[in-house]
């Protein structure tokens, strides 16, 4: 019954997400993540950290890595621990948010092409088909028209988003007043950028199959050949071949969607399960009541993050 139970959620609108944030906290990636997260997020820039909650009718995990000019570590270091967001999320993201500052100084935009050069260097080229570029503005009084400009004039950025088909966003951090806010329209239009990369990819993930060949992540880090993760992979690829039926391929999802609910958020499967023993033991309710009583109890529970 509990299997129904979250199966019938499964098979709700609700969407899935995981996003990764790649870029450094000095171009806003802080900013970003409290937009998401409602500054209920302690950032960490030395690690990969994980948040799910509910936004816009969907169930995102953000997962937050280093920063890529992190002076305190060699590369050697740095490189597994950003690399290690594809193990955070499996069976993989559905989308990365590369995050860059509106910045017009020659250090800035050097630093900005190393980030763009080692995401491309950890992640290959792949990533770009899965990639929206957000672009962070921290002052009150800037143009738009004045930033795509700059965007313009210069070819690194450009280069950028033609790989991303021109996905990208502007943030700005503050209102008319100057004061930092956490806007909930530009959540939604990035939700609705992360909508259009699942569906141009097909509602297919990036895997760990996709990083560089030779890569240390791949030797050290990744999953062995016979485990889950792996496993997941190797089927996602054999179904993307174009032979099999699409409903086939939507069944296969819902199931990768429920076992990655059930990792998640145990929580909820803790509760449902008291209140089910509850409500049998002290209501002695027939089953479709008792049905009824535990949808809503989930249905409150999930509605409690949802803007």
């Amino acid at each position: 019954m509990l299997l129904f139970i979250y199966c019938l959620h499964f098979l709700s609108e609700e969407k899935m997400y995981r996003i990764v944030l790649l870029g450094d906290s000095e171009a806003g990636k802080r900013s970003l993540v409290n937009m998401f997260a409602e500054d209920a997020f302690v950032v960490n820039n030395t690690e990969c950290q994980t948040k799910s909650k509910s936004l816009h009718g969907r169930r995102i995990t953000l997962i937050n890595t280093p920063d890529f000019s992190d002076t305190g570590r060699s590369e050697e270091e740095l490189k597994p621990e950003i690399l290690r967001c594809i193990t955070e999320c499996t069976p993989g993201p559905h989308a990365f948010l590369i995050v860059l500052k509106v910045e017009k100084s020659t250090e800035e935009q050097q630093q900005q092409q190393t980030v763009i050069r080692k995401i491309s260097q950890y992640f290959s080229e792949e990533v770009f088909r899965y990639a929206a570029v957000v672009f962070i503005q921290d002052r009150p009084d800037s143009d738009e028209m004045k930033i795509k400009e700059f965007i313009d004039q210069n070819q690194y950025l450009t280069d950028l988003l033609r790989k991303c088909k021109s996905r990208y966003h502007i943030i700005n951090k503050y209102n008319q007043q100057g004061d930092n806010i956490s806007n909930r329209s530009q959540v939604k239009e990035l939700l609705n950028t992360i909508d259009q990369i699942v569906a141009e990819n097909k509602d297919w993930r990036y895997t760990s199959e996709m990083l560089p060949q030779g890569n240390t992540h791949n030797k050290a880090n990744s999953v062995s050949a016979d485990t889950p993760d792996t496993a997941n992979a190797e089927l996602r690829r054999a179904l993307g071949d174009g032979s099999v039926p699409e409903w086939v391929k939507w069944v296969i999802e819902k199931i990768f969607n429920l076992l990655e609910w059930v990792r998640n958020d145990c929580d909820l499967w803790i509760i449902v399960f008291i209140s089910l023993l509850l409500t049998w033991y002290l209501l002695k309710v027939p089953f479709f009541g008792t049905l009824v009583i535990i949808l809503l109890f989930v249905f409150l529970f999930e509605i409690r993050d949802m803007v």
